[in-house]
């Protein structure tokens, strides 16, 4: 409130005018409490700024130096507060400040850590920089980084140094411990600790360098990363350190992987393991799982990548090594991807992000693989909250940012917004060198979006294809798009399939889901050569992607297929193929496979149209007409009634028709005939109306043959009444009359009558939720008298009599209160049974009774006293007693009934 008033009217000033009174009104340290904590989640720093110096000016002097100097940890500790304050109770004071209030929370009760809201701490630290000098300001960090030194906090002594300016000491500590900090998997840190280190003092000391080369590697800087790598190695290789080389080795190893240098990758790495001693546990083990992914993964089948990552995976675990087994895990789940075991390769990959999103921002936090695996499993609504994530979390970190908005770039093909696919590749494209490999892949979906986009007419194509010269490991993933790049080279005699070969070895050592979705890309090139055995391929391929459960995955792809659906259906399991295409993406197979029924002596045409009827949409059976067949029309039939739109009959009051809703478009039905027949038609909803029965009904003096014939015709024109364009054999059947039984199609036609009888059933189980909705909804239905327009005739009467009895049965309980009916329904109800009978006494003491209960008792009266009036005039009967007994109960606001 104090936020708004200040942001409509009277400034700063008045804001701060009105803390200062608020907080004096509140005497006790709650009212206190709570009126900071109403301001504090307004989330306005600025006024947050005037409260919070308002606040501190009021404590003591010791407080308020205790709050200023402490405001410079994140975490403040009752023993290093003394310190810096030079209070002789840390505790104490950490305590009162939390029960008082003042912005302080404990985090940590056996360690008794507290830590200051955001806010409150950024208002103390300005204070401090305003009141304190820089010289006073590192002192507080100097005393802070040697309380941390002593108690072996290394990252948290190591800002100190650094806030203080004290590099030497920082480095010191950052050589020293950094490789810890590193297996934690806090890399992020590293880099921001260095990046504030002096480049002559990382290049002169090896540790450093080590740490430098790994953080720029992981960020893309790939020259600056294998320099002060090879720099390092080096230093350790001289001094016979095979321990710190054999690191180095992991190191460079990594960089050159994720560089896309592979050769070099396993060199390094074999080098690693000849070099580190046999108590190099967890160098040993990385290196064994960077060999893993390079050589494995390019020279064995990747059953044997899995392995060993799954072995990598358990023993980090063991160890307490939780940043390297997510490491493996990350690959373990990439590799199980590429072998077609998504749901196994989701929860790897689950696994490793979930380690990493303990920090709020991670150069590990790409999350493409995860992804990539997601989208393969069609969870497309996760995959696009992980990317978008992923895109916050690895912002200062060029490479991982760019690999996250791959991920992004994943999800867009997804939904075939290639449009929008096409600008974030050129965009990344823009500065390729941080993406190192992963630039080739982006090149690649660059040139398969601007493809996909030509062949529905939208682009024309650039000449850009990726090189595929960097990550041989990215061939399978890449070949398509390659594929595409020598098929537009004028003329193309085939060229383009030679990729298959290449995707076909990858498949042959497990690669399988991969090597699928290469090939099911490469079927519209294979199809344009045309050639029984290139159909085959296909087939092949779009059988195996449905057996993986990725064909909805490649529906912008399969639906390219569409044009030679008839070649496709002339080979063996060609029509399998087609189905399952078809019932993927049925939007771009439908007219394609409805073209297919136009063929003569086709084997399959029952199985298309069976698929049709699973896929038809409201269009499908305009579009069968000119297809001759008993069986299409059959077909044709079907879809005319699922897609007809229902029919909503009143009955209640004026009988009318309505399209689509209770209060949809209307027709009247102006003829007597036609009016007699819908009565009956509803008075029989929902039981057996034989055409006998109907006849003797409604016509039950005329000979047989004149009554059959008049119904005949009084069906037809109700039927043309219902839909103008109405034609025997092509139009839905509102009303199925046949030589045994006439009546409305229980699966097109609701009457209000039938929705009663639901409703009221429901109202008396007690097993619907909202009872109080569904008694409102009873009651709208009932409009006036059932089938009142056909009151002068004889038929109806007994019917309609049954009917009110049912209808007061259901409504008079809601009417008196029940079902926790509130008064304003009851009296609904109670006008609902007036409507069906205007002399009904106990509709009318219900009615006056709950309006009583609302507060409206004159109106109860005059409600009552008109009823008698009316009683008496017409029916010269006498004030009932039930009346009377109600009036008495009721103040006097109109001249008694005489």
């Amino acid at each position: 409130e104090l936020a708004e008033l200040e942001r409509r009217t009277e400034g700063w000033a008045a804001s701060l005018q009105l803390v200062e009174v608020s907080l004096r009104e509140r005497h006790t340290a709650e009212e206190r409490r709570a009126f900071i904590q109403s301001i504090t989640a307004t989330r306005d720093s600025d006024l947050f700024s005037f409260l919070a110096e308002e606040v501190l000016d009021q404590q003591e002097p010791s407080v308020q130096d205790f709050l200023l100097v402490t405001s410079i940890l994140a975490q403040v500790h009752p023993e290093l507060a003394e310190r810096l304050s030079g209070s002789m109770d840390g505790a104490r004071m950490l305590t009162t400040l939390e029960h008082r209030g003042l912005f302080t929370y404990r985090l940590d009760t056996a360690e008794d850590l507290y830590r200051y809201h955001g806010l409150f701490r950024d208002f103390l630290q300005r204070r401090l920089s305003a009141d304190r000098s820089e010289g006073e300001i590192a002192g507080l960090h100097i005393h802070a980084a040697s309380f941390y030194e002593t108690h072996q906090l290394w990252p948290e002594a190591i800002h100190h140094y650094l806030r203080a300016r004290l590099q030497p000491q920082a480095a010191r500590l950052i050589a020293r411990f950094g490789e810890e900090v590193a297996s934690e998997g806090r890399l992020g840190l590293i880099d921001e600790w260095l990046q504030e280190i002096s480049p002559r003092v990382i290049r002169d000391n090896a540790r450093l360098s080590l740490l430098f080369g790994e953080a720029r590697g992981i960020g893309g800087d790939w020259h600056a990363a294998l320099s002060a790598l090879g720099r390092a190695r080096a230093f350790f290789a001289r001094k016979g350190d095979r321990r710190m080389e054999a690191l180095a080795c992991l190191k460079l190893s990594t960089v050159y992987a994720n560089h896309g240098d592979i050769a070099l990758a396993i060199e390094a790495a074999s080098n690693g393991i000849d070099l580190a001693p046999e108590d190099a546990a967890a160098t040993r083990l990385r290196l064994s799982g960077n060999l893993a992914i390079t050589s494995t993964w390019m020279e064995a089948p990747l059953e044997d990548v899995a392995k060993v990552c799954q072995r990598i995976t358990v023993e980090a675990k063991a160890r307490g090594w939780e940043h390297f087994a997510a490491i493996a895990l990350h690959n373990l789940g990439a590799a199980q991807r590429n072998m077609g075991r998504i749901g196994d390769s989701i929860k790897s990959l689950e696994l490793a992000a979930h380690f990493w999103a303990t920090s709020p921002a991670s150069p590990f936090a790409d999350n493409a693989e995860l992804v990539a695996s997601l989208l393969c499993a069609d969870q497309l609504t996760r995959a696009s909250a992980i990317a978008e994530a992923a895109i916050v979390r690895t912002r200062p970190w060029s490479r991982p940012h760019a690999e996250a908005q791959y991920g992004k770039l994943l999800v867009l093909s997804y939904q075939g917004r290639h449009e929008e696919a096409v600008e974030v590749a050129q965009r990344l494209l823009q500065d390729p060198d941080p993406l190192g490999p992963t630039a080739d892949l982006v090149m690649a979906h660059l040139v398969e979006s601007q493809w996909l986009l030509s062949q529905a007419g939208s682009v024309q194509l650039s000449s850009a294809a990726p090189s595929g010269t960097l990550d041989p490991r990215l061939a399978p993933l890449i070949a398509p798009a390659q594929a595409i790049a020598s098929h537009r080279a004028s003329p193309c005699a085939g060229e383009c399939l030679a990729a298959i070969e290449g995707l076909e070895s990858w498949d042959m050592r497990g690669a399988t889901l991969t090597a699928t979705v290469g090939l099911v890309k490469l079927g519209r090139l294979a199809l344009e050569h045309t050639s029984r055995p290139n159909t085959r391929r296909v087939i092949t391929s779009v059988m195996r992607a449905a057996e993986a459960g990725i064909l909805r995955m490649l529906r912008p792809w399969i639906r390219l297929y569409a044009p030679f659906a008839r070649s496709i259906l002339r080979e063996p399991g060609g029509a399998d193929a087609l189905l399952l295409m078809a019932e993927a993406d049925p939007e771009a197979w439908r007219d394609a496979v409805i073209s297919l029924l136009a063929g003569r002596g086709m084997s399959d045409r029952a199985r298309l149209l069976q698929l049709v009827t699973r896929i038809a949409s409201k269009d499908t059976a305009a579009a069968l007409r000119d297809i001759e067949g008993a069986d299409v029309a059959a077909v044709r039939r079907l879809l005319v009634h699922r897609h007809a739109p229902r029919l909503y009959v009143r009955s209640f009051g004026s009988m009318s028709l309505h399209h689509g809703a209770w209060d949809g478009p209307s027709a009247t039905i102006e003829r007597r005939r036609m009016r007699n027949l819908l009565g009956l038609l509803i008075a029989y909803d929902g039981s057996t109306l034989t055409r006998d029965v109907a006849l003797d009904i409604l016509w039950p003096d005329a000979d047989p043959g004149a009554a059959i014939n008049s119904l005949n015709q009084t069906v037809f024109q109700l039927r043309r009444t219902i839909d103008p364009d109405y034609r025997d054999g092509e139009s839905a059947q509102y009303i199925i009359s046949t030589t045994d039984v006439v009546q409305l199609n229980p699966e097109l036609v609701r009457t209000d009558l039938r929705e009663f009888r639901a409703l009221a059933a429901l109202v008396r189980s007690d097993q619907v939720s909202d009872s109080r909705s569904a008694g409102a909804r009873m009651i709208d239905l009932v409009r006036g008298e059932f089938l009142a327009e056909l009151k002068y005739e004889d038929w109806p009467s007994h019917i309609r009599t049954a009917v009110h009895s049912e209808v007061r049965d259901a409504l008079l309980p809601l009417a008196n209160g029940v079902h926790g009916f509130t008064s304003d329904l009851s009296v609904r109800a109670a006008c609902a049974l007036v409507e069906l009978d205007e002399f009904d006494e106990q509709a009318y003491v219900a009615m006056a009774e709950q309006l009583a209960a609302a507060g409206k008792r004159a109106a109860a009266r005059d409600v009552l006293i008109r009823f008698a009036k009316r009683l008496e005039a017409e029916l010269s009967e006498p004030v009932p007693e039930s009346i009377a007994t109600v009036l008495a109960t009721l103040p006097q606001v109109s001249p008694p009934v005489q």
